[in-house]
């Protein structure tokens, strides 16, 4: 974003109407919250780093979710079933 505002002053009137994603973003909610205000500008998800090797990437389920894509709300859910015990034969016995 640094870069971005030392290229273009007036960035955040560009990017008031578009839907941001901070892309690698180690950022917790509350640092989320404050460079929005900081900003100006509203950012639509935050994707942590990624691991290549994993087959279920659940940040860019969730991404593909909210952007309007229902199969993956569908993966998602059963992905965050699968991790917490949720679900299958032997599911209410793991809690």
């Amino acid at each position: 974003l640094n870069k971005m505002v030392k290229r273009k002053k007036r960035i955040s009137e560009v990017l008031k109407d578009k839907k941001v994603i901070l892309n690698q973003s180690l950022l917790n909610e509350s640092d989320i919250v404050n460079l929005e205000y900081d900003t100006n500008i509203k950012f639509f998800a935050n994707i942590p780093p990624i691991d290549d090797r994993s087959d279920i990437n659940v940040p860019i389920n969730n991404l593909l979710a909210k952007l309007g894509f229902g199969r993956q709300a569908d993966e998602a859910d059963q992905e965050e079933k699968k991790l917490s015990g949720q679900g299958g034969l032997l599911g209410f016995l793991k809690k």
